[in-house]
């Protein structure tokens, strides 16, 4: 692996070897799946009889696109957003 993917994922290398298999296979692109994927979520409504996916997600969110549990999206330091390549478009306020 290389060094930028160890700074950002910040694991040691003994523990970046474990992961060594499964980004060699990605290389080569993600495989194909057709368009079929069921998604875990909707999996579980119908195993559990229930008739929306909202009876069963494990991280619900607010109508906003809020996580109540985790308290996300926040805001992140422009220093960590530098350390990643990123620019922020726009400025949300904390509330």
């Amino acid at each position: 692996m290389n060094a930028r993917a160890q700074i950002i994922v910040q694991l040691s290398p003994a523990e970046m070897e474990s992961f060594s298999e499964l980004v060699r296979a990605l290389e080569s692109g993600a495989p194909p799946h057709a368009g079929i994927a069921i998604g875990f979520d909707r999996f579980m409504a119908i195993l559990c009889e229930e008739p929306s996916i909202r009876n069963v997600v494990a991280f619900p969110k607010t109508a906003a696109g809020l996580d109540p549990l985790f308290k996300s999206p926040t805001p992140v330091a422009l220093d960590v957003l530098e350390l990643y390549g990123l620019q922020p478009k726009t400025t949300i306020r904390a509330s």
